[in-house]
C-alpha cells in the first residue's frame, strides 16, 4: 500500500458511485492490518455523503486468538458481516461441530445502548453498525 496507490483506489470507487457505504474489512487485528493507514485516505476520497465502515477483529496485543476453532468462527463471521451473508451460511464447515462447543461467545456487534451487545446482524443495510470481533479474555 505504499506508495498509496490514489489515482487506482479513486478510479475504482468511481465505478460506484451510487455506494453510500463503503466497508473496509480485514482479518488481522483493528491495530494491526492496513486499517490505520487506510482510514484516513479512503475518508478523503469519499463523498461527504458516504458511510465507512470497519469489519474485522478488534484491535487487541496478540495478532491470533491462540484457537484454530474460534479463528475459523471469527475469520467466516468477519467475511459474512462485511458481505452481508448470513452469518452462518459462509462458515457451516468451519462451525458445524465448533459452533456447539463455542457458539461463537467473543463476537459481538456493538449495540446503540450502552453495555449491550447483539449478534451479528446480517440485514441489507446502508446504516450497518461498524463490527469487530471482540477476543475472548480467556
Amino acid at each position: 500500500l505504499y506508495p498509496f496507490p490514489q489515482a487506482k483506489v479513486k478510479a475504482m470507487l468511481s465505478k460506484y458511485g451510487q455506494a453510500v457505504e463503503v466497508c473496509w474489512g480485514q482479518e488481522e487485528p483493528k491495530n494491526r492490518g492496513a486499517w490505520n493507514f487506510m482510514e484516513d485516505r479512503l475518508r478523503e476520497m469519499l463523498p461527504a455523503d458516504s458511510v465507512l465502515i470497519y469489519v474485522g477483529r478488534d484491535a487487541a496485543a496478540s495478532p491470533a486468538t491462540g484457537s484454530y476453532k474460534i479463528h475459523q468462527i471469527e475469520e467466516a463471521e468477519i467475511l459474512s458481516h462485511a458481505l452481508d451473508l448470513p452469518a452462518r451460511q459462509q462458515s457451516a464447515k468451519a462451525t458445524k461441530a465448533s459452533s456447539r462447543e463455542f457458539a461463537s461467545p467473543t463476537l459481538q456487534i456493538p449495540a446503540a445502548s450502552a453495555g449491550a451487545s447483539e449478534p451479528v446482524s446480517t440485514s441489507a443495510s446502508a446504516s450497518r453498525t461498524p463490527w469487530t470481533a471482540a477476543r475472548s479474555p480467556d
